[in-house]
């Protein structure tokens, strides 16, 4: 087990645009394609020999980061639209606070994660929390960005590209992996009592 490590200008790498969405260009993960490409020993970091006791360990870290990450970059992209909601008071002061208690929940259920984190309760459990944290943020900003939408009126939409912009763009919460359809097995299983296996 290694990583492999390549200066960009390494003959046979080239990089290609790959996002076709305009509200995912800005993530600039463009597609790297590897052709014919010789990697030296040099380039190769190698893993410890106990590595591969660790693996799972690892993936663990990894989920909940992620997942911890993709949880809260989305809420604030959703925040964006809830400042807009509240600095130009559309809709009843019931109606924005509304939406300011569910942006609020949001970002509680990512502080738990990290909170988490922090006290180095890391294993199966927090990677289980962070990823049906994950389910229940998107969730909570689907309906949010509805909501502000909604709020915000079809003048403001059609006349600002900034709302389409940050609509389209919390879209995008729900394809990050692992998908909800994926995990439902994993989940049930979870719940009856085993390690949550992801796929």
């Amino acid at each position: 087990m290694g990583l492999l490590v390549l200066p960009a200008d390494t003959p046979g790498i080239s990089v290609h645009d790959f996002w076709s969405t305009f509200p995912l260009v800005g993530a600039e993960s463009h597609e790297v394609r590897l052709t014919d490409v010789f990697a030296a020993t040099e380039h190769v970091l190698r893993a410890p020999a106990n590595a591969a006791e660790r693996l799972d360990e690892l993936n663990e870290a990894g989920v909940i980061w992620f997942q911890m990450i993709v949880a809260a970059s989305y809420t604030g992209v959703a925040s964006a639209l809830v400042d807009l909601v509240l600095r130009n008071e559309r809709g009843s002061a019931d109606e924005r606070a509304r939406l300011c208690l569910l942006i609020d929940s949001a970002a509680s259920l990512v502080d738990g994660v990290a909170r988490r984190i922090m006290d180095d309760d890391l294993g199966n459990d927090c990677a289980a929390a962070s990823l049906f944290t994950r389910y229940s943020v998107q969730d909570i900003l689907t309906r949010t960005v509805g909501q502000a939408v909604e709020m915000l009126g079809g003048m403001a939409f059609i006349t600002s590209p900034k709302i389409a912009y940050l609509a389209s763009a919390a879209q995008a919460v729900v394809f990050h992996p692992p998908s909800r359809m994926s995990m439902g097995e994993a989940v049930v299983d979870y719940f009856a009592g085993k390690p949550l296996f992801f796929a």
